[in-house]
C-alpha cells in the first residue's frame, strides 16, 4: 500500500555533508519504503513529522516520529547508514499504517492468478493484461509496474477472460509473473480462517525470495532468513522481525504465490510452551550475521524505548 501524503524529515546538529548523505538516502530508498518521504530544512514555523537530532562527536542521535501520545523516540548508531535508516522508516511507517483502514485487495483475483495454467489474456478498464504463465510473463500496455498492480488491486471483481489466441508482443510491457504474484500477495489481507493461521504449526520456506527482484524491506528479509534457516512459528517471527502476525502470514502467501516451497509441521506445546520465549540476542545476532553475509550489507542499529 502507498500512502501519497509527503512525510517529512529534518536534522539537526548535522554538518552539511550529513545532510547531503541522507537526503540521498531518501532518495534511493523511495522504492522501499511504502510513505512518500521528503527532506526539509528545519524551520521555527514547521515541524518534520520525524526529527533527526545530533550533538557534534557524539555516536548517538536520537531521533522522534509522531507527537502526544504518538510520539516514538528512537536512538540511532551514528553515523547513519541506509539499512538503519530503511528500518527507522519502517518503524514509522507501521505506526501510521496501523492507524489506516486496510482495504482487503481482491484477493479472488490472486487466487485465479495463482491457478492459471494456459495463456489468458483480459481485458480491464480499456487496459490490456496477457497472462503467459508457461513463461512467467505477464504482458501489458500499462506502462509501469505499479500501474499494473494499480489495476490488479482496484479490480472489484474477479477479470474476466476475453478469447483469443494469446501469444508473445514485442509491443506491449513484460513483467515477471512471479514478481507480481509476489507483490500483491505481500498486500493481501489475509481471513482469520486463512490456514497460514493455524494453531500449533511451524513453517519453513525451500527457497530465498528473489529479494534482488522482487518488492523487499529489512522486515522481509528478517523474515527469509528466519524461515530459510529452520521450522518457525508466526509468533517467533513476528517477535524476531518486529512485525505484526498478519505480515508474517502475508509473507508466507507471497513465498507460496511466487513458487517457493512452504513447508509446515505441527508441534504438540506443553502448558509450559504454550509462551514462547522470545528470541536472544545471541539467536538473533547468529541471523543477522548470516543475512549481512548473504546480501553483503551492513546494518546499523535502532532501538525504541
Amino acid at each position: 500500500m502507498q500512502v501519497d501524503t509527503l512525510f517529512t524529515v529534518s536534522c539537526s546538529g548535522c554538518s552539511e555533508h550529513e545532510i547531503h548523505l541522507l537526503k540521498h538516502q531518501i532518495k534511493i530508498l523511495q522504492r522501499k519504503t511504502r510513505l512518500n518521504w521528503v527532506y526539509a530544512v528545519p524551520t521555527r514555523s514547521s515541524t518534520a513529522d520525524l526529527k533527526i537530532q545530533r550533538k557534534a562527536g557524539q555516536e548517538i542521535a536520537i531521533a522522534t516520529f509522531g507527537s502526544g501520545a504518538t510520539l516514538q523516540r528512537f536512538k540511532l548508531a551514528w553515523p547513519l547508514r541506509v539499512q538503519g535508516f530503511l528500518a527507522l522508516l519502517e518503524r514509522c511507517e507501521n505506526s501510521v499504517l496501523m492507524e489506516l483502514d486496510a482495504v482487503p485487495l481482491n484477493k479472488a483475483i490472486i487466487e485465479q492468478l495463482d491457478a492459471m495454467k494456459g495463456a489468458t489474456q483480459f481485458i480491464h478498464q480499456g487496459s490490456l493484461v496477457r497472462f503467459l504463465p508457461e513463461q512467467d510473463c505477464i504482458q501489458s500496455n500499462l506502462v509501469s509496474f505499479e500501474l499494473l498492480l494499480g489495476l490488479l488491486k482496484e479490480s472489484p471483481k474477479p477479470l474476466t477472460a476475453v478469447p483469443n489466441t494469446v501469444v508473445m508482443d514485442a509491443s506491449l510491457q513484460s513483467y515477471p509473473m512471479r514478481k507480481v504474484l509476489w507483490a500483491l500477495a505481500l498486500e493481501t489481507k489475509l481471513a482469520p480462517s486463512s490456514t497460514w493461521f493455524e494453531p500449533k504449526t511451524e513453517f519453513q520456506i525451500e527457497a530465498w525470495p528473489l529479494l534482488s527482484e522482487w518488492r523487499t524491506s529489512s522486515s522481509i528479509m528478517r523474515l527469509a532468513a528466519l524461515f530459510s534457516r529452520q521450522f518457525c512459528s508466526l509468533d517467533k517471527a513476528r517477535r524476531f522481525a518486529d512485525v505484526s502476525v498478519e505480515q508474517v502470514a502475508s509473507f508466507l502467501q507471497a513465498c507460496h504465490c511466487a513458487g517457493i516451497e512452504v513447508n509446515k509441521r505441527l508441534v504438540e506445546l506443553t502448558p509450559n510452551e504454550s509462551l514462547q520465549a522470545p528470541i536472544s540476542d545471541e539467536e538473533n545476532k547468529g541471523f543477522l550475521a548470516r543475512l549481512r553475509d548473504r546480501l553483503g550489507l551492513g546494518f546499523s542499529k535502532v532501538y525504541t524505548r
